[in-house]
């Protein structure tokens, strides 16, 4: 319900007449920016082996640093709407809480996703505090796994998800094209993956994994 609620309100956002007058006229509505982004991970999980429930099974995702790019379209003097992507990263998936008894045999590695997360939002301008310009925003993301690499579990499959997003920053202003900004992105994303667990008779697994990422970026950016 969320995810559906944030995707209508983006559309909405976007949907916002283009012809809206700029905050200054000589500016094309056209804005990038490039900066290095770290994503930490809130991570909770149902696991089932064999067909039977893990309780107390923990999936832990390591921190993750990586660039990100930003298109952006000045919607009107207010609301810009944001386009993220960055080169597909990989994160491990390591086994925690109860899940951790199984080891030996099992080395605590769950197994390697490539992944390419896309988020789209809106973002409404709160002013300009002498070339302090903060934001808020919300959206949603789409996360496609590219490649999957094994570890204790074989065969594995993770499903494409789409997400919602929340969004807060700011932009200091150094001239009328350059500026820089901090921005962090909180990221609701659940996603389900299957596989087989060899180590432990061939037994078949089934995992539903909340990730939730915060991405934080800083960086520069242009408006042409």
């Amino acid at each position: 319900m969320r995810t559906k609620f944030l995707l209508l309100s983006a559309i909405t956002f976007i949907g916002v007449p283009f012809s809206a007058a700029q905050a200054d006229e000589d500016l094309s509505p056209w804005l990038v920016r490039v900066g290095y982004a770290n994503a930490s991970f809130d991570t909770s999980a149902t696991l089932k082996l064999a067909g039977t429930q893990v309780p107390g099974a923990v999936l832990d995702v390591p921190s993750k640093s990586l660039p990100l790019g930003e298109i952006g379209y000045e919607l009107t003097d207010r609301w810009t709407a944001r386009l993220a992507i960055g080169p597909p990263p990989t994160v491990t998936v390591l086994a925690g809480g109860s899940l951790k008894q199984y080891s030996p045999p099992l080395s605590g590695v769950i197994g390697k996703l490539t992944i390419a997360p896309i988020i789209l939002s809106a973002t409404y301008s709160l002013g300009d505090f002498n070339g302090l310009k903060p934001y808020i925003g919300a959206g949603i993301s789409y996360t496609i796994v590219i490649d999957t690499k094994d570890a204790d579990i074989v065969n594995i499959h993770a499903k494409n998800a789409w997400g919602s997003a929340l969004q807060l920053g700011t932009d200091w202003v150094v001239d009328r094209h350059w500026s820089v900004f901090l921005d962090a992105r909180k990221v609701f994303l659940k996603t389900t993956g299957t596989g087989t667990v060899t180590a432990l008779g061939s037994a078949a697994a089934w995992g539903e994994a909340s990730l939730d990422p915060l991405i934080v970026t800083a960086g520069v950016a242009y408006h042409f």
